[in-house]
């Protein structure tokens, strides 16, 4: 075994040990123990890319409205962490704890209707874990999610035994495409995570997120003019003890392109972050590329123009040579 396994394997050991612990600590102490660890987090690496990242998204905000809701973000984190390993023998009680609202039920309502697979977009915001269990468990969708294919394998397997529950599939993101489609063609729904960073040589555009130019994947608008498939972004923000369930029904329009949709996608995401902001996952380079031609003093003191490399895969093969 090489140190590279050896290392992994100690911290799946570590998450592992975390993960028994905090499962037996009540549920409802999980944001108390997230905001009494947030200030020192804050103090981290992770906490100044979050106050770079809120500060590019809200400029008029104060510092002080931005170390808040940066303190709140990571609280949040933390509790989302905990609720992972929480919930991997008590999904069943999921729906029990998520309040849906009416127009959600509604827009369920006219998924089913339309007896098509449906493209379920999520950005890292309320409890994204819980999203893909509470489409299956809570509302009988059959739903194959895609999960960025891990570096450590061990974490990797951890991951994919706390989201695999009756009715959910998971898919590697390495090679996803043809998988999806598999699905799709298959009668199952998708499910992505829309808010990370896709290199445009494997199929990411930039568009607009709070004013910055960021990448994004092209797939859910891809699979939707393909095969006219209605898009439902949701999220399961946190109220209180409690969460509830809100969603944006997107239907593909005769005229949309890839990135016209994908915009549509992701100015929804951002309408959700903005009432919710501190529900979201700022502690990610969010903003790392920056595409040519753009304003770079509009970015984070983390980000850096986007490589050849970024763009086309030959410039990575040329590297390599050299």
């Amino acid at each position: 075994m090489n140190m590279k396994k050896i290392r992994d394997y100690i911290i799946y050991l570590l998450v592992q040990f975390y993960g028994t612990v905090i499962a037996f600590v009540p549920r409802t102490w999980y944001m108390g123990i997230g905001r009494f660890w947030a200030p020192l987090i804050s103090l981290f690496p992770v906490g100044k890319v979050a106050a770079q990242n809120v500060q590019a998204a809200f400029p008029e905000k104060s510092k002080k409205e931005v170390r808040r809701i940066v303190r709140e973000s990571l609280a949040h984190m933390i509790a989302v962490s905990c609720e992972f390993f929480w919930i991997r023998k008590r999904n069943a009680d999921l729906p029990s704890l998520v309040d849906i609202e009416e127009q959600t039920l509604k827009n369920f309502e006219r998924c089913r209707k339309a007896g098509k697979p449906v493209i379920f977009i999520s950005p890292h915001h309320g409890n994204w874990e819980f999203g893909g269990q509470m489409l299956a468990i809570g509302l009988g969708f059959t739903i194959s999610t895609i999960m960025r294919s891990p570096q450590n394998p061990y974490l990797g397997k951890l991951l994919v035994s706390g989201r695999s529950v009756k009715g959910v599939e998971i898919i590697f993101s390495k090679g996803a495409a043809r998988a999806v489609m598999k699905a799709v063609k298959d009668g199952r729904s998708i499910g992505i995570l829309m808010d990370q960073n896709t290199r445009v040589r494997d199929g990411g555009i930039f568009v607009d997120f709070f004013g910055l130019k960021v990448p994004v994947t092209s797939l859910p608008a891809r699979i939707a003019l393909k095969d006219k498939l209605p898009i439902v972004l949701g999220t399961e923000y946190r109220t209180g003890k409690r969460f509830g369930m809100t969603t944006v029904y997107i239907e593909p329009q005769d005229d949309d392109t890839e990135e016209s949709l994908t915009q549509r996608m992701i100015s929804a995401v951002e309408e959700i972050v903005r009432k919710w902001p501190e529900q979201y996952l700022w502690a990610y380079r969010r903003f790392q590329h920056i595409p040519p031609g753009e304003d770079r003093s509009r970015y984070p003191a983390y980000s850096e123009f986007a490589k050849p490399s970024f763009f086309d895969q030959r410039e990575r093969g040329k590297k390599k040579q050299a």
